[in-house]
């Protein structure tokens, strides 16, 4: 005869709710990433092979995550509903939520830091960046190797603290480096264009907007897991990370869409080549040297065009941005 199951808590809430919250985040966050994904494919044909793999790779990663965390979801609030033994068994969640939080982390991190490294032409930055996303990858992994073979959420909240807290503030710690340095890019490129409707101001207003997104989210689920340390108050921003960081790289990306008829209208655009001017030189057209910031737009009056040659015009005019601003 098989021995009863443990009584149902009154606080059994602080147990489920984090989780549930957790799933049902990570499934939004998929749905507007499968809608991010297909509007970079489509919009983007003729960007670099590179660009395109780091799409469908986080995208690969990212349904392998939903459907290890889904089968957790089910086993905790369908087949097992109601066993307190099951609902303390962290079951696949040391994979999807953990290993795969670090991964992706570690992408969109490097992806900033290259970033960041074509703006500015040095290394100090990145290099900060790349060190502090491998600290978190690092930390994050061997923090999966606890939870894993400890295999009980009860067990972790003594054995794992020191890991978890690692990898929650070097992942945070990295995201606000990144965000404030694409904070001083924005303003060094104020300083320099009075246009700020220019492509790269708004691909670089974008990338601070995502990074601050970012920077908060990690920081907020570092907060919440200390001072709350023995329960899983911190799960809904752990379980949410992978799918915003995600995310957050392919908005990046479709910054480059043009929508005609938009709010932003833009001219098309001959060159667009990006590097940030030093402090010793200035734009000066035809003239500009190497280290500057060139971008030339085409002047002359566009003359009335029925709606096939707009269409074929402002497609044209899209794939070109896209193929310019890739390096972004």
């Amino acid at each position: 005869m098989s021995s009863p199951l443990p009584p149902i808590p009154s606080d059994v809430v602080e147990y489920t709710g984090p989780l549930l919250l957790g799933h049902l985040f990570n499934w939004g966050l998929f749905g507007v990433l499968s809608v991010q994904v297909y509007i970079y494919y489509l919009s983007f044909p003729r960007d670099r092979l590179l660009p395109k793999l780091i799409v469908a790779t986080t995208y690969t990663l990212e349904v392998l995550q939903l459907v290890l965390a889904t089968r957790d979801a089910f086993r905790n609030y369908g087949r097992a509903w109601g066993n307190m033994i099951e609902l303390d068994k962290v079951g696949w969640q040391w994979f999807s939520v953990v290993t795969m939080g670090a991964v992706v982390a570690a992408m969109s991190q490097s992806f900033y830091a290259w970033r960041i490294w074509v703006l500015s032409h040095k290394v100090h930055v990145p290099l900060v960046v790349l060190t502090l996303s491998t600290f978190q990858t690092v930390a994050g992994l061997y923090n999966a190797v606890i939870t894993a073979r400890e295999g009980k959420f009860s067990q972790l909240q003594e054995i794992g603290f020191k890991p978890t807290a690692m990898w929650l503030a070097g992942t945070s710690t990295c995201d606000v480096v990144i965000a404030a340095s694409m904070i001083y890019y924005l303003r060094r490129t104020h300083s320099r264009i009075r246009a700020t409707t220019t492509m790269l101001t708004k691909v670089l207003w974008v990338s601070v907007q995502t990074g601050l997104l970012c920077a908060m989210f990690a920081s907020t689920d570092l907060v919440i897991f200390l001072v709350f340390s023995y329960n899983n108050f911190h799960l809904p921003f752990c379980m949410s990370l992978p799918k915003l960081y995600s995310n957050s790289l392919l908005v990046v990306l479709n910054t480059r869409v043009h929508i005609i008829g938009g709010r932003n209208e833009y001219s098309a655009i001959d060159d667009f080549s990006l590097s940030i001017p030093s402090s010793e030189t200035r734009i000066t057209g035809q003239g500009a040297s190497k280290d500057q910031l060139q971008i030339k737009l085409s002047s002359a009056q566009i003359p009335p065009m029925n709606s096939t040659e707009k269409i074929n015009q402002q497609s044209n005019s899209a794939d070109q941005v896209g193929s310019d601003a890739s390096a972004l």
